[in-house]
């Protein structure tokens, strides 16, 4: 399809706007037909409900990338994946290197692949472009290995990315649900189960990775766990001699590679490969959670109300 990476070209919840994008991105033949509802068979049906799902999942594709870069062009974003860390500068000091901290540019050929991968990629292609935009080809080696705060940002990267594209497409989701209907078929409380939908929404997204996940618990796991190649999987204490000819204690880790985290990460933190569907189930047991304690709390206030009538009538 024709995409527009313009967040408000693909406010598709509007009935005009829905009927332009379609005909625009995802129409072809015959859909502007359908929107009329002329001729509307199931077949005619199904052919729409397909383009439409088609629609939203390229709009969640590109919010997915609008985010990633918001997130990067926000504060210290481009500083968190450009500058060189601090075990690296005490790593070239052993050597007797000076390394430039200054903040280094992006290249762009990383950003690109970091975006087709977030954008298009599943599991493995996802987090892998964001692996590369942290490793320093210079400072990280040729296997792609990286420093543990740089493992930690990636998948926080990641994980933010993700989270606020979900978060935009699920509350302009509860913004497009129509009228409520009560029994026979009467319009009840839009604005009120809107608002209770919003408010469970919020909550679950915002203790979704920190609390629900454990994604800061789960992260130290896996790099604790991972089988690291880089100086035997043990740590290598140095005395380091600074500028000035004094010498300071350092602890350096070992590296990471992409390989090692994933051979953990499948296990330990499934979750990030399925960010999407594990989101929405979240946002759902959250929701029969909620309507069973609404109907325990129907059934207890007729009991109460049961009970103190035949105390009254007692």
């Amino acid at each position: 399809p024709n995409v527009t990476t313009d967040p408000d070209e693909y406010d598709f919840m509007d009935d005009a706007d829905t009927r332009e994008i379609l005909i625009k991105d995802v129409g072809g033949e015959g859909i502007d037909e359908l929107l009329d509802g002329k001729d509307m068979k199931r077949e005619n049906l199904d052919e729409l409900h397909v383009r439409v799902f088609n629609l939203l999942v390229v709009r969640h594709k590109v919010q997915v990338g609008l985010e990633l870069l918001k997130f990067l062009d926000g504060p210290s974003g481009w500083e968190r994946i450009s500058k060189i860390v601090d075990a690296d500068v005490d790593r070239a000091a052993l050597d007797g290197r000076v390394l430039d901290t200054t903040v280094r540019k992006v290249e762009v050929r990383k950003l690109v692949k970091a975006l087709d991968g977030i954008m298009n990629g599943k599991g493995e292609e996802k987090l892998r472009g964001i692996w590369e935009l942290h490793h320093k080809d210079d400072v990280g080696g040729e296997d792609g290995g990286i420093e543990r705060e740089e493992m930690e940002s990636v998948v926080e990267v990641y994980s933010k990315a993700v989270l606020e594209a979900f978060k935009v497409m699920g509350k302009k989701y509860i913004e497009s649900i129509g009228d409520v209907k009560g029994r026979d078929w009467k319009v009840v409380g839009t604005k009120k189960h809107k608002k209770r939908l919003t408010k469970t929404f919020d909550r679950v997204t915002k203790r979704l990775l920190d609390v629900e996940q454990e994604s800061p618990h789960r992260v130290r796991c896996i790099y604790q766990w991972a089988e690291k190649k880089h100086q035997g999987g043990e740590f290598d204490a140095r005395h380091v001699v600074g500028e000035g000819g004094g010498k300071r204690y350092v602890e350096l880790l070992p590296k990471i590679t992409f390989e090692e985290f994933r051979e953990i990460q499948t296990d330990v933190f499934k979750f990030l490969d399925e960010f999407g569907a594990g989101s929405s189930e979240s946002f759902k047991e959250e929701l029969l959670m909620n309507q069973g304690i609404g109907r325990q709390n129907r059934e207890l206030w007729w009991q109460c109300v049961g009970f103190f009538t035949v105390c009254s009538v007692l």
